[in-house]
C-alpha cells in the first residue's frame, strides 16, 4: 500500500509541475506574439489610421436657424435701496388684503405669480392673479409701503414670454393703511414688448461707418438712443455712456450712424439702449436689456 501511494504521489506532483511549465510557455512566451498580433494598433501609413471614419447620419446643405428660447426678458426681482432683502422673513396672512393688477400690452395677465417687499424688511405671501389679472395679498391690518417686488421666474417665463417691464411702471408706493373697511392698493404691473434692435453687422473698426438699427415699434413716432460700454465681450455695463443723459439722440427714423455725432468708441464691447416714445413724449417701450452679451463690438482700424 506504501508503495502505491509513493507511487501515485510522484505521479501527481510530475503532473502538477508539467502543468505549471507549460502555462509558463504559454503565457510568457506564446500569448504575449498573440495578443500583439490581435490588438496592436496597424503600422503608420496604413488606410486605416490615416482613413477618417464618415458619419453615418445623412448629409444637409446647410444649418439650421438658430431659435431663441422664448422667456420672461425681464427683472424678477427690483427692491428699493430701503429694503433688507432676506426672504427668509415672510409676513403671515391676515384678515387685510393688498390688492393690484398686471397687464401685459394692455391685455391682463392670469396666472402670473407674485409677492410684494413690505415695509423696508419683509416679503410677503406669493399671490397668483385671476382670470382679469387682479391679484390679493392677505396681510395682518396696519400701516404698510412697498419697496418692491418678486415675480416666480418659471411663471414669468409661462405668462411673460418676450415681454419686459414698462420702463415707467412703479417699484414702490407711499404709505398707506390696510384696515378692516379698506384693503392696500398695491402696485399695478404693466408689462410690454421690447424695441428689437436690426444691426446691419455687429462688428465694426473705429475708421467706419457704425450703424444702429431697430425696428419700428407701434406708436412710436421717434426714437431716443443710449450706448453703454461693456467690460468685457459678456461682462456687464460699466457706467460709461456715450451721450450725457441730456443729450441723447433723438430721432424720428429707426437708424443712426454714430459717425454723424461728435462721439469716440474705443476697441470694446457695446450695448444699445433705444425708448420708443409717442408723439406726446411718452415713453412706449424700450430695448431689453443685455446683461450677458453685446449689441455691437469696435476693433482697432
Amino acid at each position: 500500500m506504501l508503495r502505491k501511494f509513493l507511487h501515485g504521489l510522484a505521479f501527481g506532483t510530475g503532473l502538477g509541475l508539467s502543468l505549471i511549465a507549460a502555462s509558463y510557455i504559454y503565457y510568457y512566451h506564446l500569448l504575449p506574439g498573440e495578443a500583439d498580433t490581435q490588438f496592436a494598433p496597424p503600422p503608420p501609413g496604413t488606410a486605416e489610421t490615416d482613413k477618417v471614419p464618415e458619419r453615418s447620419s445623412p448629409a444637409v446643405t446647410s444649418a439650421p436657424p438658430i431659435t431663441e428660447e422664448t422667456r420672461y426678458l425681464g427683472s424678477a426681482s427690483t427692491f428699493s435701496n430701503k429694503f433688507v432683502h432676506n426672504t427668509s422673513r415672510v409676513l403671515i396672512s391676515g384678515p387685510g388684503a393688498i390688492t393690484g393688477s398686471v397687464t401685459a400690452d394692455g391685455q391682463p395677465v392670469a396666472g402670473l405669480k407674485l409677492a410684494l417687499a413690505l415695509n423696508g424688511g419683509v416679503m410677503s405671501q406669493w399671490a397668483t392673479t385671476d382670470p382679469n389679472g387682479r391679484y390679493t395679498i392677505p396681510v395682518p391690518y396696519g400701516k404698510y409701503r412697498i419697496d418692491g417686488f418678486e415675480l416666480d421666474k418659471q411663471s414669468a417665463n409661462t405668462h411673460l414670454p418676450g415681454k419686459i417691464e414698462h420702463p415707467q411702471a412703479p417699484h414702490k408706493s407711499g404709505r398707506f393703511i390696510v384696515s378692516e373697511k379698506s384693503p392696500g392698493h398695491g402696485l399695478d404691473f404693466r408689462f410690454v414688448t421690447p424695441v428689437t434692435m436690426d444691426m446691419p453687422k455687429t462688428r465694426y473698426s473705429t475708421s467706419e461707418d457704425i450703424l444702429l438699427e431697430w425696428y419700428p415699434y407701434p406708436g412710436a413716432t421717434r426714437y431716443k438712443i443710449q450706448v453703454y460700454e461693456k467690460t468685457g465681450r459678456h461682462g456687464a455695463n460699466d457706467g460709461h455712456r456715450l451721450f450725457d443723459r441730456s443729450h441723447r439722440p433723438f430721432v424720428s427714423g429707426t437708424g443712426i450712424n454714430l459717425q454723424d455725432y461728435d462721439v469716440w468708441l474705443d476697441p470694446g464691447y457695446y450695448t444699445v439702449e433705444i425708448e420708443a416714445l409717442d408723439d406726446d413724449m411718452n415713453i412706449l417701450s424700450r430695448t431689453a436689456l443685455n446683461h450677458g452679451d453685446y449689441d455691437f463690438e469696435i476693433t482697432a482700424s
